[in-house]
């Protein structure tokens, strides 16, 4: 699992986001491993993912058998639900609009 900050930033990057001179890339917030209970089920706690230029509000995420990878997806959210988000939380509030809405909605 992969997802950016409130604010749209990522760990492990430099020079990216809505200020140029964030730099996360000495950091690992936001990334983690989760091994399969015997019924294949994963669960993970996070927060709500913030958003960035050119993208939709989402979650990376990789599925693994052993060593080779099976899939590799983005979990994407209502747009509903993401305007809620960024009225309600300042945590999440920009200087700029969201030029990217969900792809799906």
């Amino acid at each position: 699992m992969r997802q950016c900050d409130a604010q749209g930033y990522y760990s492990g990057y430099a020079n990216m986001g809505a200020n140029p001179d964030q730099d996360t890339s000495e950091q690992s917030f936001l990334r983690g491993t989760q091994l399969a209970n015997d019924n294949g089920i994963v669960t993970f706690d996070t927060i709500d993912p913030g958003w960035y230029r050119g993208r939709a509000r989402h979650i990376h995420y990789k599925v693994f058998l052993g060593r080779k990878t099976i899939l590799t997806s983005q979990i994407f959210f209502p747009d509903a639900l993401s305007e809620y988000v960024y009225l309600k939380f300042p945590a999440y509030t920009h200087d700029e609009e969201r030029d990217t809405a969900n792809p799906l909605a």
